[in-house]
């Protein structure tokens, strides 16, 4: 081999160990579709306002049902006393529309109300579970009225009432009970119409959760006296809540399987941690303690995830953004050269180009 066929395969050989690792570029991997897909509504509907205006914070508050039940409510009855009462299965509803427990029943109506029937000495009801902020101030309204109810024996009376339960924890903290008709029985054998009117009370939340009891009772010492009474447009108001805190989310390479992040601030109300991709939401992050992960797939170099702390009222917080880089190339091996190769050899990561000099 002469000289200068020698001199020209060590400089490129030499060349290539020093300058290949900043002349090679990997190729970009296409995100994986489910990433690009909205997750059952569009990113415009996930993401919310940052601010939490007061609303109602119960649900179907149509009073919507099926033949097993009213969702998003339980019902709640004790059958022969006034004293708090206790979640019991509605069974299947009849064809008149009534669950029918015995000595009591209820038939929601599907149009904002709910109508009760008691027979004395009785509660029934509904209760709900809301989503609360412990220490902030909520407002509890809705209309009663009772549009029936009976004194059966001469002299013997029947007063009737609604009240509400709210409780955390199954403790309640706040509960009142307002008559809403009677009669002292001067009469027998009567059916009449009790008061109508709008209850309204405001309670300072204990916990992350609260139940709220709505109901009627009734007292008589004709035990077959009984109680008609409608339920509606029921609210719970809520203030205003604190935003949480941005998470921290850490910087993600264009082949991570991967994204991982912390959260910062109090976290006492803490629902979950959103993650979104070019504003695409993608899913919910695993939570332990203050970090959180998520498996995606391989990402492209610019795209740009998002990180959302989102509390128990569902406000999201500032996001946390980091957009793709690529990843780092392990750099390139070459096979010993000897001054008779006429060729360089090697090896590369797949899918790179490498340039010999």
């Amino acid at each position: 081999m002469t000289k200068s066929k020698m001199k020209k395969i060590v400089s490129s050989a030499l060349v290539a160990n020093l300058v290949i690792g900043s002349v090679i570029t990997a190729l970009p991997t296409q995100g994986a579709a489910l990433e690009n897909t909205p997750v059952g509504t569009s990113a415009e509907n996930k993401i919310v306002s940052n601010l939490k205006a007061t609303q109602n914070i119960l649900k179907n508050t149509s009073f919507a049902s099926t033949s097993t039940g009213i969702t998003d409510w339980n019902v709640e009855q004790n059958s022969y006393s006034v004293t708090p009462p206790s979640v019991i299965s509605p069974g299947t509803k009849g064809s008149d529309g009534w669950f029918n427990f015995g000595r009591t029943s209820i038939r929601p109506l599907g149009n904002g109300s709910v109508e009760l029937h008691g027979t004395a000495n009785s509660v029934i009801g509904v209760s709900q579970i809301i989503n609360t902020i412990p220490g902030q101030t909520y407002t509890l309204s809705y209309d009663y009225n009772t549009t029936r109810f009976t004194t059966k024996a001469a002299l013997v009376g029947t007063a009737t009432y609604t009240e509400f339960i709210v409780s955390t924890s199954g403790v309640a903290f706040k509960s009142d009970s307002y008559p809403s008709g009677g009669s002292a029985g001067s009469r027998a054998g009567t059916s009449l119409v009790g008061k109508s009117g709008t209850i309204t009370e405001t309670f300072v939340a204990t916990g992350k959760q609260t139940k709220v009891f709505i109901g009627g009772n009734l007292n008589s010492a004709d035990k077959t006296n009984e109680l008609f009474q409608t339920i509606s447009n029921v609210q719970v108001l809520g203030t205003s809540t604190t935003q949480l805190d941005a998470p921290t989310l850490q910087p993600v390479k264009n082949k991570d399987l991967k994204i991982t992040g912390s959260l910062n601030g109090s976290i006492d109300t803490l629902q979950e941690v959103q993650i979104y991709k070019n504003d695409v939401y993608v899913g919910t992050a695993t939570v332990s303690g203050r970090n959180f992960e998520m498996t995606v797939s391989p990402s492209n170099v610019g795209d740009v995830y998002k990180a959302y702390a989102v509390d128990v009222w569902n406000v999201k917080s500032n996001p946390a953004t980091q957009t793709v880089t690529a990843s780092i190339v392990a750099p390139p091996t070459i096979n010993a050269v000897t001054t008779d190769d006429t060729t360089v050899r090697g090896t590369v990561f797949q899918g790179n180009v490498c340039i010999i000099k």
